[in-house]
């Protein structure tokens, strides 16, 4: 959810019974007195809102940008608050999924998410707004499905995500304004197999790992899952300086 002014929005997706995904992005806003709805044109969805204290508010997620094969490639997707609508911001000529958005000021703001490749391993998507326009930025790291972005006190930015190169830890990147920081949690836990399921197949990477910061302070949290179907454990992480 993400506020301006006077109403909140939420972001997500609506089904239609038409088309390859038969869903479409969809903004609802409300003002404490009537609901708006905004659909994005075309297949796809918004996965993450958010707004500052100036009352700026950009969505983010994905939508069918072309087939060729006849397979369907998804392009990032990120739309911006007028004040009166919402407009589609110019992306770059890339495909890839979005899954969540950050803004540290009107000058400042993060995009993260995720490409797929034929070789079975995506690729990070990360895009940083400059006040004029987006942009693609490289990290530390070859593989990734990014999920999270966020902000500290101390000016750093924190993407969270999976490096299939480490799949029972969590990815960490912080970026200090000049350099890249890579880092991982320690090993998660080991699936109790015995329990499973017949038939289920082991599976203990780590997923969705979202982060948030705590306002004014150094303090991060992190949220995310391990193992999947029955096995599903949660997770909740802190970080303190």
């Amino acid at each position: 959810m993400a506020v301006s002014g006077k109403t909140a929005w939420f972001a997500g997706e609506v089904h239609t019974r038409t088309g390859q995904l038969g869903v479409k992005p969809v903004l609802v806003g409300w003002d404490g007195r009537k609901v708006s709805i905004w659909q994005q044109p075309g297949e796809g969805r918004f996965v993450d809102i958010v707004s500052s204290v100036s009352g700026q508010v950009w969505a983010a997620g994905s939508i069918v940008g072309r087939y060729e094969n006849g397979i369907e490639y998804d392009r990032p997707l990120i739309v911006r608050w007028t004040g009166t609508t919402w407009a589609r911001s110019p992306v770059p000529d890339i495909w890839g999924e979005l899954s969540a958005i950050w803004q540290g000021d009107r000058r400042d703001a993060w995009a993260v998410g995720y490409r797929p490749t034929d070789a079975g391993r995506d690729d990070p998507v990360v895009l940083r707004w400059d006040g004029r326009s987006w942009r693609p930025v490289a990290v530390p790291v070859e593989h990734a499905d990014l999920y999270g972005v966020t902000g500290d006190r101390a000016g750093r930015v924190w993407i969270s995500g999976f490096d299939p190169n480490h799949p029972r830890q969590v990815l960490f990147l912080s970026y200090n304004g000049h350099t890249w920081t890579r880092s991982y949690t320690p090993v998660g836990r080991k699936l109790d197999l015995e329990s499973a399921p017949p038939g289920f197949s082991e599976d203990e990477t780590v997923k969705a790992v979202r982060v948030f910061s705590v306002p004014s302070s150094s303090t991060l949290w992190s949220v995310g899952s391990v193992g999947r179907e029955e096995l599903t454990d949660w997770f909740i992480l802190r970080r303190r300086d």
